[in-house]
């Protein structure tokens, strides 16, 4: 994130830290968004062509929010959830799995003595704020991994696990 606002600013972008969107409105040449900045609480106004959403999971609830208006795109809620297991090989090779149902996980050296497994795509339709993997979803992974590895790892080598929301297209 940090790295798109520097190379943003490159390119003549001005980059608001704690500044907040506080509404946008439809103009016949683009957008008029109005800002909040917190450091000085202050107002103000801002013509734009174009209005980058890059809030993950929550892009269509804010959109709604913030032009009053249902969003065009129906967005799917998912939770993408990751397991860490004991390192399962001494390389630093990441692997990337598919599963006869046609998914994809990727299995990645994760610190020194980790492995990162992930991620599942469950349907997701509780609290973007709270997101936990579930143990089909647990299930599912280890399952996947013992297809390609020849080192089995059962649910009690499982040191960590979280989900976190994401969104995919509807399909």
């Amino acid at each position: 994130m940090v790295l798109n606002a520097l190379q943003a600013k490159q390119r003549g972008a001005q980059i608001l830290t704690r500044t907040e969107c506080m509404g946008m409105t439809s103009l016949d040449n683009g957008w008029r968004v109005t800002l909040h900045d917190h450091t000085s609480n202050t107002d103000s106004e801002v013509d734009c062509k174009v209005i980058v959403n890059a809030t993950g999971p929550w892009v269509a609830a804010l959109s709604e929010q913030l032009s009053n208006k249902e969003t065009e795109h129906e967005i799917r809620l998912v939770k993408g959830s990751h397991i860490v297991v004991p390192r399962l090989h001494s390389g630093s090779q990441a692997f990337m799995l598919q599963h006869h149902d046609g998914r994809v996980i990727f299995v990645i050296p994760w610190l020194q003595d980790y492995t990162l497994i992930g991620t599942t795509e469950a349907e997701h339709k509780g609290s973007l704020e709270r997101v936990e993997i579930s143990k089909g979803e647990i299930s599912y992974l280890l399952s996947i991994v013992n297809l390609y590895f020849k080192k089995s790892i059962l649910h009690s080598d499982v040191v960590y696990s979280f989900g976190r929301p994401e969104t995919a297209n509807r399909r």
